[in-house]
């Protein structure tokens, strides 16, 4: 059995458990179905729709809201914040360029794309609110999303971290990209999301998570990491009764560089320890064409510029409309696209010029409004001693400058940006409430709830 079909038997078996799992097991098991993709990288998205994917970014997050009477929609209705009020303005922007796109059934996508990042946000952030995400429940979420790299790498006929031409790529069921990125998000939050957690524990969480990010050959998720692991050095080591376990950590993560490196080598995926993918970083400065795909995001990049500023004032101001950067892609590289297979929204790997593109000076202001704000709120918890916002930063800005984050909603890179900024968002609200969220006032008094 291949790795695809596996996956797509999982989606369903987790998304039938969320009805009838306690519902602290139900978060459970909704970010593991994050780990899980049905489309696979061969799917035509230009002219289908993937149902298991739509209901595992949709449907399973709203199972969860109607389990809790409604009750994550709170936020929306009574804990309003800026970003998410901005959020919610861009999504409206998208379905109203969506009029004058070409691209109708991707635009639907993106619409989709972004209300399943809103409703995962909600839904995660009321579980932790109410407490049932744990530290223990998420350091179990870790281990299975290991334990699922090595199912789809060795068990089962790998379908995802295959290339035409190149070693195969350690991940689980979704791209190797996204599951990097997932465990980023997860060791941050692991390591800064919760107070009084134990040092050697935290070392070996980061040590472990960089092995592996090591061996998916995803270079931004490696660099992301030692920022956040840096941050948690320098962290013990300005507390005196840390120093020592700072240190301890150092060697550990030490020792885990050199072990990923061996494991990326020796397991087969790649054919030397010269060929590591991470090892690619050596020539940013002096040969970046060397570096993978780099060169051909550039071009891409050059030409969404080339089209931006060839634009006339109605488009400039409120862009070509939703899912249209397929337009440039298409121009740009014609024998790799196809109008009926390609993925409108996973095509620029640029957010910030991809937002300029389709939805013009409005769209981009909306975006640029929410990044801002998120990164004063990571150095306001800077300056309160906390690093959660800070440390996740720079894989959230690598997924907006290098990928398609916007429509990554349900899978692995969506759900670590949920989970990190749910916590962010829980912790502000805990200093405002002291009680627990329970349903919307309309509800209450229907199911007899206070």
């Amino acid at each position: 059995m291949n790795a695809l079909e596996v996956s797509r038997y999982s989606i369903v078996v987790l998304v039938v458990s969320l009805l009838f799992l306690p519902k602290r097991y139900a978060f459970f098991v909704l970010l593991l179905l994050s780990l899980f993709d049905a489309s696979g990288p061969k799917f035509a998205s230009a002219s289908n729709v993937g149902i298991l994917n739509a209901i595992k970014i949709l449907g399973a997050p709203v199972v969860l809201i109607m389990r809790f009477k409604g009750g994550p929609f709170i936020i929306l209705n009574k804990y309003k914040i800026f970003p998410l009020n901005v959020f919610v303005l861009m999504i409206i922007y998208a379905a109203l360029a969506l009029i004058w796109s070409s691209w109708k059934l991707s635009g639907l996508k993106m619409i989709g794309y972004l209300l399943g990042h809103l409703v995962w946000f909600l839904v995660i952030a009321y579980g932790l609110i109410n407490g049932y995400l744990s530290r223990k429940l998420l350091i179990g979420v870790l281990f299975i999303a290991f334990l699922a790299g090595f199912a789809q790498s060795y068990v089962f006929e790998p379908s995802f971290g295959v290339y035409l031409f190149m070693p195969q790529r350690f991940t689980a069921f979704v791209s190797p990209q996204y599951y990097s990125a997932f465990l980023v998000f997860m060791a941050c939050a692991i390591v800064f999301g919760f107070r009084k957690t134990p040092p050697i524990q935290n070392s070996f969480i980061l040590g472990l998570v960089l092995a592996t990010v090591i061996m998916t050959g995803s270079r931004y998720s490696f660099v992301s990491l030692l920022f956040a692991i840096f941050l948690f050095v320098l962290d013990k080591l300005i507390t005196p009764r840390y120093r020592f376990a700072s240190f301890i950590a150092m060697w550990f993560v030490a020792i885990m560089v050199i072990t990923g490196t061996m494991l990326a080598s020796f397991l087969n995926f790649t054919p030397s320890i010269e060929g590591v993918r991470i090892g690619e970083l050596r020539y940013l400065f002096t040969n970046p064409e060397e570096i993978g795909t780099l060169a051909w995001r550039i071009h891409m990049y050059q030409e969404t510029i080339s089209h931006i500023t060839a634009s006339n004032f109605f488009e400039l101001l409120f862009g070509h409309g939703t899912s249209s950067g397929a337009e440039v892609a298409l121009a740009t590289d014609s024998l790799r696209y196809s109008p009926v297979t390609i993925d409108a929204n996973r095509v620029i790997h640029n957010e910030l010029l991809r937002s300029l593109y389709e939805w013009g000076i409005v769209g981009f202001t909306l975006l640029v409004c929410i990044l801002t704000s998120l990164a004063l709120a990571a150095f306001k918890e800077v300056r309160q001693g906390h690093y959660l916002l800070f440390s996740s930063f720079p894989m959230l800005l690598s997924g907006l400058v290098i990928e398609n984050v916007l429509a990554s909603a349900g899978g692995a890179y969506g759900a670590g940006i949920a989970l990190v900024l749910s916590m962010a968002y829980a912790k502000h609200i805990s200093k405002h409430e002291g009680g627990k969220i329970q349903v919307l006032p309309s509800y209450a008094k229907k199911y007899k709830v206070t």
